[in-house]
């Protein structure tokens, strides 16, 4: 995908920045999704675009209230229940949502995308950390929780191929790992639509 908007390079941001970039408007509701394999980043993303006022939800944190930790993946069917329920309940609330999963695959995106719209929400953002696999496995490898090399290669081929996200599922943010600042703060290659934003701020 090409991230250039006017011939200028991606915007160089760090999480606080892309979270400032995806703040709602006011009065607005808006929904979040994470888009990511193990050891992308999204959670460091994600805490960025916290700060700007959304509420996160994961199905680890629900792992973790129903199982006392996010590692037990104990009865799916029922954190896919809880995960749905807080869902609506946040969304039905007014505010808005960040769904920190994976959800490197279409039908995940889609069932959330589905009970936004149902909650009237119509305003998607996906978060899509298009990260090479080999600094994805490194990172995974250093991480409390390493999920198995051969998962974490599946998921970036179904991602990097017939998973790719599509612009029918809503706006796309693309974050590429860039370089530390000095202050040791990581920053990241920020295109599409936070990239804009940047561009008209």
């Amino acid at each position: 995908m090409n991230d250039r908007k006017n011939g200028q390079a991606p915007e160089v941001m760090t999480a606080d920045r892309l979270g400032q970039m995806l703040t709602p408007r006011q009065g607005k509701q808006r929904l979040v999704l994470m888009v990511g394999i193990p050891g992308s980043g999204k959670s460091t993303v994600g805490d960025g675009i916290e700060k700007a006022g959304y509420v996160r939800i994961s199905y680890d944190v629900i792992r973790q209230r129903l199982f006392g930790d996010a590692k037990e993946h104990g009865e799916e069917g029922q954190v896919g229940r809880a995960f749905r329920e807080e869902l609506r309940a946040v969304l039905t609330s007014g505010k808005s949502v960040l769904v920190d999963n994976t959800n490197f695959l279409k039908d995940m995106r889609t069932h959330i995308i589905e009970i936004a719209r149902q909650c009237g929400v119509g305003d998607v953002h996906l978060v899509v950390m298009k990260v090479p696999l080999p600094l994805c496995l490194e990172r995974n490898r250093a991480r409390d929780r390493v999920v198995p090399t051969r998962t974490v290669r599946h998921m970036h081929w179904k991602l990097t191929g017939s998973e790719w996200p599509t612009r029918e599922e809503g706006r796309m943010t693309i974050v590429r790992p860039g370089l530390r600042a000095d202050s040791g703060v990581p920053t990241y290659l920020v295109g599409g639509f936070a990239f804009a934003v940047a561009c008209t701020n």
